[in-house]
């Protein structure tokens, strides 16, 4: 279990980033790991895919170099998705089936107006690129209401 006093920190942090910078919880959060690291790597050993076992290897990620080679040839990262598809080498992936697309996903592009998103079926076949968060677009005020429509009471 993690000691209190690192736990803390941990509650304090907002990301793994903000995590990472503090060497004091590293131990404590290895540790504290370790059982979910075991019951998910024993999960993943008993998978058989076309009758061979899956390999799975204990490495962190972002140093891995095949993890990142693979990621960036099967990936695709934005901000509303993260993709995964086949590559075309048959060294590496089998062929694609008839329902699995060789194209990525596009992202969410605003139509002229800026107001809204154009439909998917104008977008589908277009390389986009990832556009600002929907929240930074500048938003029309409401016209303010009154309450002029409401029934009048009297009171006696």
């Amino acid at each position: 279990m993690i000691p209190e006093a690192a736990e803390a920190v941990a509650k304090r942090c907002n990301s793994m980033k903000d995590l990472r910078e503090h060497p004091d919880i590293q131990k404590p959060w290895s540790e504290a790991m370790e059982n979910v690291k075991r019951i998910i790597s024993s999960r993943f050993c008993r998978i058989r895919f076309y009758g061979q076992k899956v390999e799975v290897t204990n490495v962190t990620t972002g140093k891995y170099a095949a993890y990142i080679d693979w990621k960036a040839k099967h990936c695709r990262e934005r901000q509303y998705t993260f993709q995964i598809r086949k590559c075309n080498d048959r060294a590496c992936c089998l062929p694609n089936t008839e329902n699995c697309p060789e194209h990525w996903l596009p992202d969410p592009v605003l139509d002229d107006s800026g107001a809204h998103y154009k439909p998917y079926t104008e977008v589908k076949m277009e390389d986009t690129v990832e556009a600002k968060p929907r929240s930074s677009i500048v938003k029309t005020k409401a016209p303010k209401r009154t309450l002029s429509h409401l029934p009048r009471c009297q009171l006696k």
